[in-house]
């Protein structure tokens, strides 16, 4: 089953571009040393995943946060978190990670993976006139939040409404699935994870005085225990 990665990579100060006391994004060194790895994960897994598997850097994406440009969103589609794995337990990755590591808060660094999705679907997408979400000037993570005991009923929703945001947001197509691995802290509670592009965050304000989101507000809400999400930019 396709799953879809989601790293999240705090930097240290010296690796953000900070002018006065504003942290920024990734520093030129930092977007170097990326590219390299990810050239060396590419060849790792041309030389190592069958043939016929779909190989980062498909989905592949390096972003930074609106709100907070020092932590990092790294994406990529893998077949199943075990392929992933094969990667994460590789030669190849512990010599690349001793390229990142300098660069991180290893104590705030994390991951999961979010089932049954290809969330970043590229340019090659069918439907007529859909926009890749890499594409996107924006790209948001909604997590929400929902009791282990109320995943039908979280999911009944959002086959009930969630054609009203994703009417909103057309071009775009905005694509979710459950997160694989527990939150820490979290363990009773699952999280669906919604992934999509934006043309502007002013579009997304829009979206609360549109049409048909009061119904979505209200069933949505009825349905998880709360919700968050983030804004990035991509950067590689």
């Amino acid at each position: 089953m396709p799953v879809t990665e989601i790293a999240h990579l705090p930097l240290l100060p010296s690796s953000t571009s900070t002018p006065g006391e504003v942290p920024q994004g990734p520093t030129p060194v930092l977007l170097a040393v990326t590219r390299e790895v990810l050239n060396i994960q590419d060849a790792w897994c041309a030389e190592n995943l069958p043939s016929n598997s779909k190989k980062p850097p498909q989905g592949f994406g390096l972003f930074s946060q609106v709100d907070d440009p020092s932590t990092l969103l790294l994406t990529a589609h893998w077949d199943s978190a075990a392929q992933h794995g094969e990667w994460i337990q590789s030669q190849a990755n512990r010599d690349v990670l001793e390229k990142l590591v300098p660069h991180l808060d290893m104590s705030r660094v994390s991951l999961f993976h979010v089932e049954g999705l290809e969330a970043f679907t590229g340019p090659d997408t069918k439907a007529e006139g859909e926009k890749a979400v890499l594409s996107a000037e924006y790209v948001s993570v909604s997590r929400f939040v929902v009791a282990a005991d109320q995943k039908a009923g979280f999911e009944g929703a959002w086959a009930e409404v969630g054609h009203i945001r994703q009417d909103f947001v057309s071009p775009f197509v905005h694509r979710g699935g459950w997160r694989i691995e527990k939150q820490e802290g979290s363990e009773e509670n699952d999280q669906y994870v919604l992934i999509g592009g934006w043309d502007s965050l002013a579009k997304h304000a829009e979206f609360a005085k549109s049409e048909g989101y009061a119904e979505y507000d209200k069933i949505m809400r009825a349905a998880m225990l709360e919700c968050d999400t983030k804004f990035y930019q991509r950067v590689l």
